[in-house]
């Protein structure tokens, strides 16, 4: 997930490709699934790319083998997003990560680890907890503003992962990212934002074709980290994850693609999980059915996110968007009485068209919204991905699990992207509004005029020379009263220089 060949997929089924997958329960999209597609309508011959999976024995095969290594620089303070486990603070992080394939019957092996060094400047920080690290805003979350004094690394084992295939249907475990929902560039519930926690998964290696359609599903179990700035006298404990997606498409309506996930995590009891915890996504979505004469609210131990989503590709064309709530109705009359109460969404377009040459235009448009709901005036709301019930909120490592645009945030996002023989060509400018929540919560009528606000432009190129790829990047980011302090604006640059070996 996350390889550009993955992204390039994407473009040509909207294009028109003979392409497998609604993108919506990723990652067990079989890239193998369009080695045979027409020249015609591939520039990047993605079957010579890709390289064939070589025999090692009669059962036994090799494939995916990939090294890669990047250098990131923040000229003023961390950016980065959807990059799984890395960090890049300020200064220069170095990344490098290799791995590949293995294959014996129904059994696949797929080891990538990647380590990185993040050189970790200081920059001016908003005052934050006994360290001056942590999260300024929520009163509980484990997203830190600079991991630490100095510089920073890791070695984590990335997108690896080792399971059994049997007619479509995959039982395993693994460390790789899970990204559900239909967005680009952010996904509510689960995305690469933050590295992949460790987890066991039950689920479709693909879609599933069940007469009616086509079925992509994954149910997951999972353990989730702090970081090491976090405040341990709150709340050492890791955190039980369990979850689970499905997407439905249609026989009848080709193209088209509807779908559900819904997540559950808590603190990880001393006395170890109940049975009825590996099965709380079938648990009942009214509130009132959790209520009892000792628990009139139906208060537990567990914070809960949930989403619908759709994504419809038609004439060179896609259209998608997810809708999320933080927090359980009461019951069906408080759901489509207050339909907004705690709700998230993410809106997106995006048009292909076919130029001279071969060449593919792909424009994009995207819209997340995770700011608190109007209900607020009369209701608690919670704010995403922050619970009092699991002081660490929704994060691992400290990285958002979620949308990267993190607590009370907002993003609107243009791109164009030119994909072409030797690579592509791309340009976007971008809006971020950053916890919008934690503003409106301390605003008074001087604070008009006050979010924190980044306004950003970016362009990037992919070069193929062989079996190398170099991918270079470029964004230039403004952001306006950081910290709230009106008039406070700063200016950061982004550079990116990416290397890419593919074995052939």
């Amino acid at each position: 997930m996350g390889d550009p060949l993955e992204e390039y997929l994407r473009v040509l089924q909207v294009w028109g490709a003979d392409v497998s997958g609604s993108f919506t329960v990723r990652p067990f999209l079989r890239l193998q699934s369009a080695r045979a597609l027409d020249p015609a309508v591939d520039p990047w011959k993605l079957g010579v790319r890709l390289g064939p999976r070589r025999p090692l024995g009669d059962r036994a095969w090799v494939g995916g083998v990939v090294a890669e290594a990047c250098l990131l620089l923040n000229s003023s303070f961390p950016e980065g997003q959807n990059d799984g486990s890395v960090w890049s603070g300020r200064g220069l992080t170095g990344i490098v990560a290799a791995g590949g394939t293995v294959g014996l019957g129904p059994v696949e092996i797929a080891v990538r680890p990647v380590a990185f060094l993040a050189q970790n400047s200081a920059f001016d920080l908003a005052p934050a907890g006994s360290d001056g690290f942590g999260y300024p805003w929520s009163t509980g979350i484990d997203a830190p503003q600079r991991f630490g004094p100095g510089a920073y690394s890791r070695i984590e084992p990335g997108e690896s992962s080792a399971g059994i295939v049997v007619r479509g249907v995959r039982l395993g475990a693994g460390s790789e990212s899970l990204w559900w929902g239909p967005g680009l560039r952010n996904a509510i519930v689960l995305s690469n934002n933050a590295g992949g926690f460790p987890h066991v998964g039950l689920g479709t290696n693909g879609p599933v074709h069940v007469g009616i359609g086509v079925l992509e599903a994954q149910w997951v179990w999972g353990r989730l980290a702090h970081s090491d700035w976090w405040d341990e006298t709150r709340a050492a404990q890791d955190r039980f994850f369990t979850g689970a997606v499905v997407s439905y498409s249609p026989r009848v309506l080709p193209g088209l693609t509807v779908g559900a996930s819904r997540v559950f995590y808590r603190l990880m009891p001393e006395a170890g999980l109940g049975a009825g915890e590996y099965l709380l996504v079938l648990q009942g979505v009214e509130k009132k059915a959790l209520a009892t004469g000792e628990n009139p609210t139906g208060d537990d131990v567990h914070d809960q996110l949930g989403s619908v989503f759709a994504r419809w590709v038609f004439a060179g064309s896609e259209v998608y968007g997810e809708w999320a709530r933080n927090d359980h109705a009461w019951d069906y009359r408080d759901l489509v009485t207050q339909l907004g109460h705690s709700a998230a969404y993410t809106l997106g377009l995006r048009r292909v068209i076919g130029l001279e040459g071969g060449r593919l235009l792909a424009l994009t448009g995207e819209a997340s919204h995770l700011e608190r709901s109007s209900t607020s005036q009369i209701r608690a709301v919670p704010t995403y991905y922050v619970h009092h019930r699991v002081p660490q909120g929704y994060t691992h490592r400290g990285q958002i699990l979620g949308a990267g645009i993190g607590p009370g945030g907002n993003v609107q996002f243009l791109g164009a992207d030119l994909y072409h023989r030797g690579g592509r060509v791309g340009t976007f400018v971008q809006r971020r509004v950053h916890d919008n929540d934690a503003f409106y919560a301390q605003a008074t009528e001087e604070s008009i005029g006050g979010n924190h606000v980044s306004m950003d432009v970016g362009a990037s190129a992919l070069i193929f020379k062989g079996a190398l790829e170099v991918g270079l990047g470029f964004m230039l980011t403004k952001d306006h009263n950081r910290y709230f302090v009106r008039f406070d604006d700063l200016w950061n640059a982004n550079l990116e220089v990416h290397g890419r070996w593919r074995m052939k």
